[in-house]
C-alpha cells in the first residue's frame, strides 16, 4: 500500500462523521495541500467524487491510484470526475468524467437545497470553505433584507432566503451562474423575484442601487482574487478597500457587511 493511499485513509477516518447515510451531502474529503499529498485535492458532492489534479504534469498515475481507492473505500460513490488546473484544454479545466454516467445535480447543507454544475467551469458551482458562513446566514437573516454582490450561483443567498429573509438580490454578471441560483430557490420551494436576480457588472449595478435608494440589513462581498471589465476593476491584493467602500453607502446602520478575502 502507498503512502498517498495511507494519507487517504486518514482523511476518511477524520471526516467520517461528516458522511451521511443518504449522501446527498458535500464536503471536502482530501485536502492534499494541507494532507501531504499537494498535486491533489478530492470533494465529495453527494455521490460525485471530484478530483483537483494540481500536478505539474498529467498526474495519470495519482489520478488512478485515488480511483482505485475511491471504488474501494467509497462504494456508494457512483460517479467521479476530474479537474485539471495545469492545462491548456478548457474540457480538461471544466472536468472530465472518468467513472459513472452523471454527476449529481443538486446536494443538501443543513436542510438547505442547493443545486450544482460540477463541469460547467474550472471552478464546482459551489464553494465548499463557505459552508459555516452559509450556516450564519441560514440562522441570522431572517426577517432581513440581503445583498449578494458577486454572488457566483447564489448560494449565501439561497441559505439566507432558506433562513427567512425578507428580499435577498443576487448580483453577478453571469447568467449561467444565477440561472443556478434560482434552481436552488425552486428547489427549496422559495420565491423568485426576476427583477432581485441582477445579470450585472458590479460597478455599475451598485451605483445604480445607490441612485435608486436601495438599503440592506447585510451586503455579501465576495469578489474573485483578480477580474477586470470595461466597467472597472478587482484586485484583492490592492483594492480590497476600495470596493468595500463601494458598498458601505448600501448598509443600513447597524447592518452587516460580510467581506471574504479570497487573497
Amino acid at each position: 500500500m502507498s503512502e498517498f493511499v495511507h494519507l487517504l485513509d486518514a482523511a476518511l477516518m477524520a471526516r467520517t462523521h461528516l458522511i451521511e447515510e443518504d449522501h446527498l451531502q458535500a464536503f471536502r474529503l482530501f485536502n492534499g495541500f494541507l494532507e501531504g499529498f499537494p498535486n491533489l485535492a478530492v470533494d465529495i458532492y453527494a455521490r460525485t467524487a471530484l478530483i483537483h489534479n494540481y500536478s505539474p504534469t498529467d498526474g495519470k498515475d495519482s489520478i488512478a491510484e485515488v480511483l482505485a481507492w475511491i471504488k474501494e473505500s467509497l462504494p456508494w460513490i457512483g460517479c467521479v470526475v476530474v479537474k485539471s488546473r495545469n492545462t491548456q484544454n478548457p474540457a480538461e479545466k471544466r472536468g472530465q468524467l472518468i467513472f459513472g454516467s452523471q454527476p449529481d445535480i443538486k446536494i443538501r447543507e443543513n436542510g438547505v437545497w442547493y443545486s450544482i454544475d460540477l463541469t460547467m467551469n474550472r471552478d464546482a458551482s459551489f464553494y465548499l470553505d463557505t459552508r459555516l458562513l452559509r450556516l450564519w446566514a441560514w440562522q441570522q437573516l431572517s426577517g432581513k433584507r440581503v445583498l449578494n454582490t458577486f454572488a457566483y450561483t447564489g448560494s449565501l443567498g439561497v441559505a439566507a432566503l432558506a433562513g427567512g429573509a425578507t428580499r435577498v438580490v443576487q448580483l453577478d454578471r453571469s447568467r449561467q451562474f444565477l440561472r443556478l441560483a434560482t434552481q436552488s430557490c425552486q428547489l427549496n420551494h422559495l420565491p423568485v423575484d426576476q427583477k432581485d436576480i441582477l445579470e450585472q457588472d458590479f460597478f455599475p449595478a451598485v451605483g445604480q442601487l445607490k441612485r435608486n435608494g436601495m438599503m440592506f440589513d447585510c451586503v455579501f462581498l465576495d469578489p474573485p482574487f483578480f477580474a477586470s471589465s470595461s466597467k472597472g476593476r478587482v484586485d484583492l491584493e490592492t483594492g480590497s478597500t476600495r470596493l468595500i467602500n463601494k458598498v458601505r453607502p448600501l448598509i443600513v446602520d447597524g447592518g452587516r457587511l460580510v467581506a471574504i478575502n479570497n487573497a
